[in-house]
C-alpha cells in the first residue's frame, strides 16, 4: 500500500517538474529584443514584420497600429507620450517597441539644439534613447538660456553643473573730479570749439632720406641737388599717417587749477570684474548725538566727502555698460544744530555706455556759496556811526560746479596700463624698500 502512495506521489513531482521546465522554455522560445522608436506627432513609420498574428498597444492615445497585407506594419503617432507595442507573429515570437513620441521632429530639433549650443561654452548635447541629455559645466550666466532650451524639447534631461565662477573682462575706470568757478566752466564752454576742436586726419613723408637723415619740404622741388645728393634719395615713397582728436581740453582744466579757477578732488582709478561693482570713499565723518530707543544718548557719525560708485558691463564687441553713482558732500558751517554742523551734498546718478578708452563728461553739480567781504581803513573804520564813512562791505557769491571725467577701458594682467601702474606702484614703494620703516613693520 505505501509503495503505491509513494508510486502516486513521485509521478506527480515528475508532472510538476515537466510543467515548470515548459513554462521556462515558453518565453525563451518567443522573446526577441526591445527596439526603441522615437517619433513625432503625426509621423507614420513602417515596419516589415511577416505574418503578424496580433498586436497589443500599452497606450492607443499616444501611437495606434495598422496591420497591412503584405506583411508590413505600420505606427502612427497621435499624441506626445510613451507607449510599448506587443507584436506577435508566426510561432509565437513575440517582438515589444518601446515607442516614445515628441511634439516635433527629433532630429531637427537636435539639430538646431546642437546650433544653439555651440553659442554656449561647455555645452554638451547627447541623444541616448531617444532622449535628449544637455552635460557639461556651464556659466552661471547661462544658466537661464540652458533651461529655456531644455524646456523647449520635451522629453529632455537636464544634467549640467554651473562652475563656481567664470572668468569676466576686467575692466578699470579713471575718474577725474574736478570743482570748477562757474564762470571759468562757462568760459571753458564758450571755447570749446578752441580746447576741443576734433578728430584732425593728417599724411606726411620724408622727402628725402637715408638711414641717418630726413629731410622734409612742402614742395620736394625746393631741396637743392647739393641736399637730395648728400641724403642719398629722394621721393615720395614712404607716406605716414595721423588721426586723432585735437584738443588741448585737459591742458585748459590744469591751467585753471594753477589759477585757482578749478581744484581736483579726487582723481581714483577703480579697477573691478564686468558686471561687478567697486566704490571710491574719501572724506571722514562727522560725530553727532541722537537717543536710542530707550532714551539714552549715543553717538552716531555722519559720513561727509566724495563717494562714488560704479558698475561696468562689458559685452562681446569691446562696449561698455556703466553705471554711476556718484555724491559730493562737504560740511556746512552756516546750517549748525548745536555743536554739530550741517552738510552741503550734491549728487548724481546716471548709467552710460561707451567703447573703451573714450571719454565722457558729467556735470550739472552746481552749488553757490554766498560771503560778505568788508574793506575798512584802520581805526577810522572802526568808530560808531562815524566809521560807516570809511568801510564799505560787498556781498561776494561764488558759484561752482562739479565736473567728472570718466574714461573706462579694458585691462589684463599683461596690459599696457596695468604694467605701468605696477612700475607706478614700485617707483612709490621704493625709497621705503630698505628703510627703518619697513623694517619696524617686518619686526
Amino acid at each position: 500500500m505505501l509503495d503505491k502512495v509513494f508510486s502516486a506521489e513521485k509521478s506527480v513531482v515528475r508532472h510538476l517538474l515537466l510543467v515548470l521546465i515548459l513554462g521556462l522554455q515558453v518565453p525563451e522560445a518567443t522573446a526577441s529584443a526591445t527596439k526603441y522608436v522615437s517619433m513625432f506627432v503625426g509621423q507614420v513609420r513602417v515596419f516589415d514584420m511577416a505574418d503578424v498574428k496580433r498586436v497589443a498597444v500599452g497606450n492607443s492615445d499616444v501611437v495606434n497600429y495598422r496591420a497591412l497585407e503584405n506583411g508590413q506594419l505600420l505606427f502612427i503617432a497621435d499624441g506626445v507620450g510613451e507607449s510599448t507595442v506587443e507584436v506577435w507573429t508566426a510561432g509565437e515570437r513575440r517582438t515589444r517597441f518601446v515607442v516614445t513620441v515628441f511634439q516635433q521632429n527629433l532630429s531637427r530639433a537636435l539639430s538646431a539644439a546642437r546650433k544653439f549650443a555651440e553659442r554656449i561654452p561647455d555645452l554638451q548635447l547627447e541623444q541616448v534613447d531617444g532622449v535628449l541629455i544637455f552635460e557639461g559645466e556651464i556659466a552661471p550666466e547661462d544658466r537661464d538660456r540652458v533651461t529655456q532650451l531644455s524646456a523647449a524639447l520635451p522629453g529632455s534631461l537636464d544634467l549640467t553643473t554651473e562652475k563656481e565662477f567664470s572668468m569676466k573682462d576686467m575692466v578699470l575706470m579713471d575718474v577725474r573730479i574736478i570743482e570748477v568757478n562757474r564762470r571759468a566752466a562757462e568760459q571753458l564752454g564758450i571755447r570749446w570749439g578752441q580746447v576741443a576742436a576734433g578728430p584732425s586726419v593728417g599724411l606726411y613723408a620724408p622727402m628725402a632720406t637715408n638711414s641717418r637723415f630726413a629731410v622734409f619740404s612742402p614742395d620736394a622741388n625746393d631741396l637743392s641737388e647739393d641736399i637730395l645728393e648728400a641724403v642719398g634719395g629722394a621721393g615720395v615713397d614712404n607716406f605716414y599717417g595721423y588721426a586723432g582728436l585735437s584738443s588741448g581740453l585737459a591742458s585748459q582744466i590744469d591751467l585753471m587749477a594753477e589759477n585757482g579757477e578749478a581744484s581736483v578732488l579726487a582723481s581714483p582709478k577703480l579697477v573691478t570684474r564686468s558686471g561687478e561693482s567697486a566704490s571710491f570713499n574719501s572724506g571722514g565723518e562727522i560725530p553727532y548725538q541722537t537717543i536710542d530707543e530707550l532714551g539714552r544718548p549715543v553717538i552716531q557719525f555722519q559720513p561727509y566727502g566724495i563717494n562714488l560708485e560704479i558698475e561696468p558691463l562689458v559685452d562681446g564687441d569691446g562696449n561698455i555698460l556703466t553705471g554711476i553713482a556718484a555724491e559730493v558732500s562737504s560740511i556746512d558751517r552756516a546750517n549748525q544744530a548745536g555743536d554739530t554742523p550741517g552738510l552741503l551734498t550734491r549728487n548724481v546718478s546716471n548709467v552710460i555706455n561707451v567703447k573703451a578708452k573714450e571719454t565722457i563728461v558729467i556735470s550739472g553739480l552746481a552749488a553757490a556759496n554766498t560771503s560778505d567781504q568788508t574793506t575798512k581803513l584802520p581805526f577810522l573804520g572802526d568808530i560808531p556811526y562815524l566809521g560807516a564813512l570809511f568801510r564799505s562791505t560787498e556781498t561776494i557769491e561764488e558759484k561752482t560746479e562739479i565736473v567728472m571725467f570718466v574714461t573706462p577701458q579694458l585691462i589684463t594682467a599683461d596690459s599696457k596700463k596695468n604694467k605701468e601702474l605696477l612700475e607706478l606702484g614700485r617707483q612709490m614703494s621704493k625709497p621705503w624698500a630698505d628703510g627703518k620703516l619697513n623694517k619696524a613693520l617686518m619686526e
